[in-house]
């Protein structure tokens, strides 16, 4: 019998922007103020792209960066508007960058479809940022092997059990692949929820449970200011002078 093998990430804690802030302010001579303008103007750059919808060439060396964007109709007839499309950014890892994720792998074998399991590896809250959280009504992001779900069969998808065991499944999905999943929170939950993922492999009906509780989304703290900056604020010594007028 011929055999396969999938091969995961070894994936360790996000990379956070603040992170990236810090290590580049104390490995050159910028100042934490130059490190967020010049992000900020990459920024910049990046999103006019994107609104051109230009693809990248290598960036640092590290990817090809492309967009793409789609959705779901319940009618082929149906009209289409701009709501309707979700858009995503497609990144193609360059050699060397290739090279460095593999050496982060492990290999490990599926054995046949009847023993074949989803696997989540990590659940992000897009809103905030934050892990292991939800935010009802935005996008949750499930990331593992073998998600790919069939959005429409109910009996499949990504469901949310709360504390009494009700089980509420998800119905709008933006991204499905066999390593992500990208699905909206359904707007009525409340209080901790555990996750579970069920995926049909030809007539075999699989699921995984995911092993942290997901909670409600708490605003998420800022430790450096935004990228973006914001309007510019008024000086104290002019108000004094209006006031004192």
């Amino acid at each position: 019998m011929e055999g396969v093998f999938t091969t995961r990430p070894d994936l360790g804690p996000p990379l956070t922007e603040a992170e990236v802030i810090d290590e580049i302010t104390h490995a050159s001579t910028l100042s934490q103020g130059d490190v967020i303008s010049v992000l900020t103007n990459l920024r910049r750059i990046l999103v006019r792209a994107a609104h051109l919808t230009r693809p990248s060439e290598p960036l640092f060396g590290l990817f090809r960066m492309s967009l793409s964007s789609g959705g779901r109709l319940a009618d082929p007839g149906q009209t289409v508007d701009i709501d309707d499309i979700a858009p995503w950014v497609n990144l193609y890892p360059a050699n060397e960058f290739q090279q460095q994720f593999r050496a982060g792998l492990v290999i490990e074998r599926t054995g046949i479809d009847a023993d074949r399991m989803p696997e989540i590896e990590s659940v992000r809250n897009d809103a905030t940022g934050t892990d292991q959280s939800f935010t009802p009504g935005d996008i949750l992001h499930i990331t593992g092997d073998d998600l790919r779900l069939d959005p429409v069969d109910m009996a499949q998808g990504v469901f949310f059990v709360d504390g009494e065991s009700n089980e509420t499944r998800a119905t709008r999905y933006v991204l499905v692949t066999a390593g992500q999943v990208l699905v909206l929170v359904p707007a009525g939950l409340r209080g901790p929820q555990t996750l579970i993922v069920r995926v049909k492999y030809g007539p075999n009906l699989r699921q995984t449970t995911h092993g942290a509780t997901l909670l409600p989304a708490t605003p998420r703290p800022e430790p450096h200011p935004p990228l973006t900056p914001g309007p510019p604020q008024s000086r104290a010594g002019g108000g004094a002078r209006a006031a004192a007028a």
